[in-house]
């Protein structure tokens, strides 16, 4: 990492508690290939005119993990309500799952053509693709721990990851596919910017990603997202952008939670029945 950690890793702690060596999830994801950003020869990423992007996200090294933050994730998890736990649950699945049947919804409510459809769902995935592999890069590099690491007595709602905390890669998605998104449906945008609020938060409900986690995981997946717009601006398809409000139906009522904690593996998620 080049220089000296200031706050406690995933891997040393998945160490301890594990009592193994930790196996992260695709840990080699931050070098997959990109489509709408690029890296130079140093491994950095760039936009489309080699130029390097400077991301408007924190170091690490900035965060309370120890003192602020774990006490906001452990308030959270005291005075949780019903509802934020339908919430955690509803999104613990999938991100991509998650927008693409958003996406859907859009789709159906505009009767957009077939060629158009498949043009707003590459630009989504795509930039999503892109979005996850800079989150993944830099989960792997900076190696942060996660919540209940820092305090093993912690009753998440979730199975925690097998995998790095900062930044969530579903607060990171969610501002991605709201920017996206919200070029293709303007008058949609307020909703959407809603969902993702709400999925990043959810991260937190859950209790297994920190508030800053979720804050500058948004703000980098919004980013990524505008660099995207950018792109698409670029080739000038005027057709894309809806001028008209169909008013689609973007409520989930949380009726079909994407739960994924029937496979915990830590010992630390032991709570979790």
């Amino acid at each position: 990492m080049g220089k000296h950690v200031t706050y406690p890793t995933w891997n040393s702690l998945y160490k301890k508690f594990e009592k193994r060596e930790a196996v992260g999830v695709e840990p080699t994801a931050g070098n997959w290939p990109t489509y709408f950003l690029r890296r130079n020869r140093r491994g950095e990423f760039t936009d489309f005119n080699g130029e390097v992007i400077e991301w408007e996200i924190k170091d690490p090294s900035e965060v309370d993990f120890t003192g602020k933050e774990l006490t906001i994730v452990r308030s959270t998890l005291n005075k949780l309500t019903a509802k934020q736990k339908k919430i955690a649950k509803y999104y613990a699945g999938m991100p991509t799952s998650n927008w693409s049947l958003v996406a859907g919804k859009l789709i159906s409510a505009y009767q957009l053509s077939p060629p158009l459809a498949a043009r707003m769902l590459s630009a989504l995935q795509l930039g999503i693709s892109d979005t996850l592999c800079v989150v993944w890069h830099y989960k792997y590099l900076w190696d942060v721990a996660r919540p209940i690491q820092l305090d093993p007595s912690l009753k998440t709602v979730i199975c925690t990851p097998r995998f790095p905390s900062y930044v969530s890669g579903h607060a990171a998605v969610a501002g991605c596919a709201n920017t996206i998104l919200s070029h293709f449906f303007p008058h949609e945008a307020e909703k959407l910017h809603d969902i993702a609020e709400e999925d990043a938060a959810s991260r937190l409900f859950s209790g297994i990603h920190f508030h800053a986690d979720n804050e500058e995981g948004l703000k980098l997946g919004t980013q990524i997202g505008e660099y995207v717009v950018s792109a698409l601006n670029y080739q000038k398809i005027t057709v894309e952008v809806q001028k008209s409000n169909k008013h689609a139906n973007l409520s989930t009522h949380y009726a079909s939670p994407l739960d994924d904690c029937q496979h915990c593996e830590s010992i630390l998620d032991r709570h979790i029945k």
